[in-house]
């Protein structure tokens, strides 16, 4: 089976982070014995516009394997108009494609992750090139209202046309049922790399247990409540700490809130971190908090109890489909009290939580034989509808 992923973002030397989970996916497919390839616009922001940056990124394209993924990038700029921006991707989607063809050869199918905008480009090649494709979808915009009106008729297009159509949580699927009533969703959930994130190799030190989040410093994300409730939860007598990782245009205000609550002492912000950091974090960790606003999956909640952390999260969409009672807490989004004695309550019960189970309950639903599996089926099941 040869599947070409065209995903909507994607890790570049500038943002590491950035789709991280769909190059995840590729590597884990291609190590189920799939030939696996990507093709990727990579255009950068004209802010980031100088010298050194245009001898990186001059409009050239470059082919190159990665972690065995055949991976095919255009070096672009971006441009300030939405749907101009829109239509370069589409457009340098397809003569991605074009290079990747000739390289590595024709396709069985299309995987596109996100309707906007790998998933309109996978069905324009779709039609030029007669291979089936499907499109799983990630985005929070929906849930957040946040689609434009001259969006709403390319993405109603692209599901209709897709062979399936895909969204990584019940949640998301719900959310885009009603919008788009006529298509049927399928759930097919975000795979954790659990070969990365593994149980600790060392126990734990005896330094004061401590809390961890980790997300982008931004409204979504609900850090802002978080720290009130860990303000609530150390007036009432808790010693946890409490470690925030990432970055994002809320970090000064969160660090100058953390000041006004007193927080100095007991809350320590990390900053942009690297996966092996993130892996390293969470070994150090005793428990992970998720204080989210909408998350549609919430990876990094599954990759928490990949690594045998307990977790608290909100009910703000996905984590709902990924934390059983046995792993953790669910409390209300923005509710400080409530995630105030959450956290309490973890303190005291954290122990109990046996890791190696928490560990084996993830993997065997999110890990990547499972969920690969899931994936190389359906695709099985696209390309004999194709060929029947």
């Amino acid at each position: 089976m040869h599947v070409l992923f065209i995903p909507s973002w994607y890790p570049t030397v500038a943002a590491p982070g950035s789709g991280s989970f769909f190059a995840d996916q590729a590597v884990a497919l291609s190590m189920l014995g799939a030939e696996v390839g990507v093709c990727y616009p990579e255009l950068r922001s004209l802010r980031a516009l100088s010298l050194p940056s245009l001898v990186e990124n001059h409009l050239q394209w470059t082919c190159a394997e990665e972690r065995d993924v055949h991976v095919v990038r255009w070096h672009g700029w971006n441009v300030p108009s939405a749907r101009v921006r829109a239509r370069l991707f589409v457009e340098e989607c397809r003569r991605a494609y074009w290079i990747y063809e000739r390289r590595f050869g024709r396709p069985d199918i299309i995987h596109a992750q996100s309707a906007l905008w790998g998933g309109v480009a996978a069905m324009q090649l779709s039609a030029e090139e007669g291979i089936p494709f499907l499109v799983t979808e990630h985005s929070s915009a929906y849930p957040r209202h946040e689609i434009r009106p001259w969006e709403w008729p390319w993405v109603e297009r692209c599901f209709r046309a897709s062979s399936l159509a895909g969204c990584v949580s019940p949640f998301l699927a719900d959310e885009l049922r009603t919008a788009l009533p006529e298509v049927s969703f399928t759930v097919i959930p975000n795979m954790v790399d659990a070969t990365f994130f593994t149980l600790s190799p060392a126990p734990k030190g005896n330094s004061t247990p401590s809390f961890l989040t980790v997300a982008g410093l931004n409204q979504k994300k609900g850090i802002d409540v978080l720290l009130e409730a860990f303000a609530l939860y150390r007036q009432s007598g808790g010693r946890w700490n409490l470690e925030i990782g990432g970055d994002g245009p809320l970090r000064q205000q969160l660090m100058q809130q953390a000041t006004r609550l007193h927080l100095e002492e007991s809350v320590r912000f990390l900053g942009q971190l690297t996966r092996g950091q993130v892996r390293e974090a969470m070994w150090r960790a005793s428990a992970f908090v998720l204080p989210s606003r909408v998350e549609t999956f919430g990876l990094v909640v599954a990759e928490a109890l990949a690594t045998g952390l307990p977790v608290i999260a909100t009910r703000c969409g996905g984590p709902e489909s990924i934390l059983t009672p046995d792993d953790g807490l669910l409390v209300e989004p923005d509710d400080q009290l409530g995630l105030a004695n959450a956290l309490a309550t973890m303190a005291r019960t954290a122990s109990s939580y046996v890791v190696e189970d928490l560990r084996e309950r993830c993997v065997k639903r999110f890990g990547s034989v499972g969920v690969g599996g899931q994936l190389l089926d359906v695709y099985a099941q696209i390309v004999h509808r194709g060929k029947g």
